[in-house]
């Protein structure tokens, strides 16, 4: 995996109210703010009672554009309910490091998977 690229893809699903998807990769370690991801897209799609979200990105690890990144972290946030949730995954292992806690604002739970060129 060292050097190559990996497409990194969040989504959620049945997810009311409308939602935002953000990714981020390593926390600075000196202000201990996270850095987001260069290049992500986001595709919302409104059904009749609720939202899908997905975002991806190309990364790296190692890669100078996404700050050396070695973990993203995919949020879902609900601004109008003041709720979020979050899961992070190594790039370099593929493991979830953090699980998603079970929402009652979106009946599919947070994804996060890589997929490696």
């Amino acid at each position: 995996m060292a050097g190559g690229w990996t497409n990194v893809t969040c989504r959620a699903t049945e997810v009311y109210p409308e939602p935002r998807l953000l990714l981020f990769g390593d926390t600075d370690r000196s202000t201990g703010a996270r850095k987001a991801l260069a290049g992500v897209t986001v595709l919302t799609q409104a059904r009749p009672a609720d939202y899908d979200i997905s975002a991806w990105a190309m990364v790296r690890a190692g890669d100078p554009l996404n700050s050396g990144t070695a973990t993203v972290t995919c949020v879902l946030k609900v601004p109008e309910a003041n709720h979020s949730r979050f899961q992070t995954l190594d790039l370099l292992s593929g493991t979830k490091m953090a699980r998603h806690v079970p929402s009652k604002f979106c009946s599919t739970f947070l994804v996060c998977s890589k997929f490696s060129s």
